[in-house]
């Protein structure tokens, strides 16, 4: 379909209604797996799915879902077969790519609940830190009585967040730090940081997370792509 527009004036108003990225997108997608056979009884599994997911028991609840979506029983049995289709294409095109990505997006994945006091003064912090090793106070009363940042409001705790979201000095400290132990203070930008790990949840590449690499994977590549030929299209109304 792509070949079959050609006129300047149509892909002129596609691009002014930022419609034509996503119509080279999904023509491109089409192409990509249009020589793709699906066996009949997958779908027909994925659509029982489907239907035990929205609890559809009868002709009649099946026309009323239909019609909320838009859709009808072709419509349903084609994006079924596209979706299985496509896992098929991404399988066969990334998935040796998986477990370096995984690598270089983990700490995007890793999670962390942290508790933190944030002083200006390191003497003040080495007080705090002793007054909590010595267990002369508890951690969400000195947060809250003597931090200088948001973590006050919340009596320390932190998270969860990525680690991908924590100051490289401060990551380094989390992933190496016993947790429930209070760590000794480090100063980050100017501030003294106490910090005690409460959770650290460490990604593995499991299931989920294959799926959501291996989609990642392939909407970057899809989206390049798309890019490069809708350039060429623009170029046309230029």
């Amino acid at each position: 379909m792509l070949n079959e527009i050609n006129d300047p004036v149509v892909i002129k108003l596609l691009h002014k209604n930022k419609l034509l990225f996503q119509l080279i997108k999904s023509e491109l997608i089409n192409s990509k797996i249009k020589d793709i056979v699906v066996d009949n009884n997958k779908v027909k599994d994925e659509i029982k799915k489907i239907f035990d997911k929205e609890k559809i028991s009868n002709e009649e609840e099946l026309k009323i879902w239909l019609n909320k979506n838009n859709i009808d029983n072709q419509d349903l049995t084609n994006q079924v077969s596209k979706a299985l289709k496509l896992k098929i294409y991404c399988d066969e095109n990334f998935s040796k790519k998986i477990e370096s990505k995984f690598l270089e997006i983990k700490y995007s994945l890793d999670q962390v609940i942290y508790s933190l006091i944030r002083v200006k003064d390191p003497f003040k912090a080495n007080e705090l830190f002793l007054r909590l090793n010595e267990k002369e106070a508890t951690f969400d009363d000195l947060a809250r009585i003597y931090s200088e940042g948001n973590e006050k409001y919340t009596k320390g705790i932190v998270g969860p967040v990525s680690l991908s979201n924590v100051h490289p000095k401060l990551r380094e400290l989390l992933l190496t730090a016993k947790p429930g132990k209070v760590c000794k203070p480090i100063n980050i930008e100017g501030m003294s940081l106490i910090v005690k790990i409460e959770f650290l949840n460490n990604a593995t590449l499991n299931d989920q997370n294959r799926e959501l690499i291996i989609r990642e994977l392939f909407e970057s590549s899809i989206n390049e792509e798309s890019r490069i030929i809708m350039k060429e299209f623009v170029s046309k109304i230029s």
